[in-house]
């Protein structure tokens, strides 16, 4: 999905979500509401951010969410 524009998720042959891999992914109650398991490296942006972290969520790899780890870090 880091890699895609759009992401499409089906249920019961319909789209449930159309959007794109961010979008889709900062929808993480929707997305267990579909019973969907959230790839490793959003589950870690999303609990960087309940920590208090700023990372964008755009940040859908581990690499990048390390690049706003060190950008964040930087402006200190």
């Amino acid at each position: 999905a880091a890699l895609a524009d759009r992401v499409l998720v089906l249920e019961a042959g319909r789209v449930a979500l159309d959007g794109t891999p961010a979008a889709i992914f900062a929808n993480l109650g929707e997305l267990a509401r579909l019973r969907l398991e959230v790839p490793a490296p959003i589950e870690l942006a999303a609990r960087l951010r309940a920590a208090g972290r700023r990372i964008s969520p755009a940040a859908l790899s581990v690499e990048a969410i390390a690049e706003e780890i060190v950008r964040t870090q930087r402006r200190r």
